[in-house]
This record gives C-alpha cells, sequence and structure tokens, in this order.
C-alpha cells in the first residue's frame, strides 16, 4: 500500500472529501486576502497594536491553512497515479512518464517525513529507504544497484566536493573487461532531509534494501519495475533535446546503440 493510501486512511479522509476540502481551504484563503487587502485601505485609522493583532491573527490562520493545502494536495497526487496498463509488447518499458512519477514519488516521500508515526520505526524506514533509491534512480537514470549504492553513500556522508550546493556521490557502474567505472548521482534535498529527520545510519542496512525488493515495491505498489525509471530517464533527456552522445555518457555506456535501444523500444 503507497504511502499515500496510509496516511489518508489516519487522517480518516474519504477520497471523495479531498477536492471538496481543497475548494474550501482556497475560498477561506481568499477571505484573508480580502480582509488583508481591507486592513491596508484603512491603515490610517487603526493604531498599531491593532495592526499588529491583525498581522499575527493573519499570519497564523494563513500558514495553518496553507499547510494543510500542501498536504491535500499532495495526497490528492498521490491517490490519483494510476498503474501502468502493463509492458509494451516484446518489451520491459512501462511507459512510466518522468515528470508523473518524479511528482508522484516526491509525494509520496513527503507525506511520509510529514506524518512518519502512520507506520511503525522499521516500517517506516523501510519505505523511506525503497523510495528514496526510486527516486534516485528516476532522477539519475540509475541501475537499481547504483541507486542503492547511491542511498547508503549518502547516508554515511560520503559526498563528492564541490563549489555547488548540490549534493552528489560517486557510484561504481558494472564492471567492463576488468576495470571499473564510477559515475555522479546527485541526492534530491528531500532525500537528504529524511536521512537526517528519520536518524537513517549505516548500521540500518539489515533493512532488508536489496535489488529484488526494490523491484517488488515498485511494481506491487507503482506498477513498474527499476528499469522503467532508467528508460523514463533517458526518455526525458531526449525529449528535452540533450544530445545522444551525452546522454551515454551520463549513463556509461560505451555504445550509441545501447541508447537508440532506449529511445526505440
Amino acid at each position: 500500500m503507497r504511502v499515500g493510501f496510509v496516511v489518508q486512511n489516519c487522517l480518516k479522509l474519504p477520497t471523495t472529501a479531498i477536492d471538496g476540502g481543497i475548494a474550501n481551504i482556497k475560498r477561506k484563503l481568499s477571505e484573508w486576502e480580502r480582509a488583508e487587502a481591507r486592513v491596508a485601505r484603512h491603515s490610517a485609522l487603526l493604531s498599531s497594536s491593532q495592526k499588529r493583532k491583525f498581522e499575527e491573527v493573519y499570519l497564523r490562520a494563513t500558514t495553518d491553512l496553507t499547510m494543510r493545502l500542501h498536504v491535500l494536495v499532495l495526497l490528492k497526487r498521490s491517490l490519483s497515479f494510476r498503474k501502468p496498463r502493463g509492458r509494451r509488447p516484446h518489451s520491459w518499458d512501462y511507459e512510466v512518464d518522468f515528470n508523473e512519477m518524479k511528482a508522484v514519488l516526491l509525494s509520496d516521500l513527503e507525506l511520509l517525513l510529514r506524518y512518519p508515526n502512520c507506520f511503525g520505526e522499521k516500517c517506516r524506514k523501510r519505505v523511506f529507504h525503497h523510495l528514496s533509491v526510486a527516486l534516485l534512480c528516476l532522477l539519475n537514470g540509475l541501475r537499481v544497484s547504483e541507486g542503492i549504492e547511491a542511498f547508503w553513500r549518502a547516508v554515511a556522508g560520503d559526498f563528492v566536493r564541490s563549489s555547488s550546493d548540490l549534493h552528489r556521490v560517486h557510484v561504481r557502474v558494472r564492471k567492463k573487461r576488468g576495470r571499473e567505472e564510477f559515475r555522479d548521482a546527485y541526492i534530491h534535498p528531500l532525500v537528504l532531509k529524511g536521512i537526517k529527520d528519520l536518524g537513517i545510519k549505516v548500521s540500518d542496512g539489515d533493512l532488508n534494501l536489496t535489488r529484488q525488493s526494490v523491484s517488488v515495491f515498485l511494481s506491487r505498489n507503482y506498477g513498474v519495475n527499476p528499469h522503467s525509471l532508467r528508460y523514463s530517464f533517458v526518455s526525458e533527456m531526449v525529449k528535452r533535446k540533450v544530445p545522444l552522445p551525452i546522454v551515454c555518457r551520463v549513463l556509461h555506456h560505451s555504445k550509441l546503440d545501447f541508447v537508440l535501444h532506449y529511445t526505440s523500444a
């Protein structure tokens, strides 16, 4: 069961109420905006203490409403995701849309971090592990083994030194003819936040994070396989008109034929 469904059940919120809740919160926010505009127009008639009191009430109310709206939008995005119908004939491709998959993985990850008590500690960490690896595979075009290595390197704080604010790690790609190759993997800020907030440690390696477990997690909850995430990344790069030789270099494929196979699958 996906995180969105778990959170929805814990909040006792029926799916049919989500759209109504979103509309209701937007209406209340609009009312507060109109109230703020009225106060601004009649500012000269109000004392400094009256204006300060209104600002405090306004900020408290709108902050609470905005947070509720954000949660409902995350829930709607998670619950509206429909699993792909299955593989294309004679292919492993599930036709995963990059932006849609990115949105639903980020939504579930954010819901998990916002409502961690919906799960027991061990289950919470296991779900976070698998969600994080899936997201890293999608955003970097990683094989699942590379995604797992990237996750544990992030947990260990084994980042590549860089002048930018981006956190990246080196991961080992498949050996070829006796030599090892490495590539960079960028770690999403939400994964870093989860590692810190949930207290993820390298000693948590006994929580069954394997290639097979990631594959089962994705299949049961999202109806895709790990390689479809890699294919989705390649397809998105091609859509953005990234030259194929650069795509080849990012994926560490020595032959252009491999990328052509991805884009024509």
